[in-house]
């Protein structure tokens, strides 16, 4: 297992961070991968997520699935985005059918990543946490041994 962290000073450079991740991700062309992103709620979580399906060429805006649940993109690598903030147990996750979508190949973003603790681990884990009204602290850690390198991507 591996961490580091970055910094972001904007929304921009939030966005940017995710693109990294997402072209690294793309490079990668993963059967499967599971992240969990967390942090409170107006962390840039979402924002973040944008970033990360550009990279991944998705062609759909993503939005912040709240009300849903769950989000699909087509992109060069399937994109599912579930948020659980409306979510507060494991029977919850079950009937949303979380356990199937994690199967499926491509890459999962799970927002509110936090309640999956004791439940399920993901490959990265990642914390935004707000520093200032712009300044963010974006912590990875990296529990895939496939993407233990990733932090060689970023200005750390």
């Amino acid at each position: 297992m591996k961490e580091f962290k970055i910094y972001s000073q904007s929304e921009e450079e939030t966005e940017k961070e995710g693109i990294n991740l997402g072209s690294i991700i793309l490079q990668k062309n993963p059967m499967h991968l599971l992240i969990l992103l967390m942090g409170e709620l107006g962390a840039g979580k979402t924002t973040f997520i944008k970033g990360v399906s550009k990279g991944l060429k998705v062609k759909e805006n993503i939005e912040s699935p709240t009300f849903v649940f769950l989000t699909y993109h087509r992109g060069l690598i399937n994109l599912y985005h579930v948020d659980l903030y409306r979510i507060n147990s494991s029977e919850e996750l079950d009937s949303i059918g979380f356990f199937e979508i994690i199967d499926k190949k491509g890459v999962t973003i799970v927002e509110w990543g936090e309640k999956l603790v004791g439940i399920i681990e993901g490959d990265l884990e990642i914390f935004i946490d707000k520093i200032s009204e712009n300044k963010r602290e974006i912590h990875f850690l990296i529990k895939n041994k496939d993407y233990e390198e990733i932090n060689e991507y970023f200005n750390t």
